[in-house]
């Protein structure tokens, strides 16, 4: 019963989209940044649990 309600998720190419290509794109956009030093790299290891916005600074060094 599993399978039928998950593989009408799991092999809709609709999903593709979002799942696989966009994250992708990001890596990308996000490497080409860091290669123009638009934005710095992170350095510094970031616990887990760490609220979203605290990440960039706390991985940077404040930078």
């Amino acid at each position: 019963m599993p399978i039928l309600f998950g593989a009408q998720v799991f092999l809709n190419p609709f999903f593709v989209l979002p799942f696989v290509f966009l994250p992708v794109i990001n890596m990308v956009i996000a490497s080409g940044f860091i290669f123009l030093h638009m934005i710095p790299p992170i350095v510094y290891p970031v616990p887990n649990g760490t609220p979203g916005i605290l990440i960039p600074f706390i991985g940077t060094g404040g930078d």
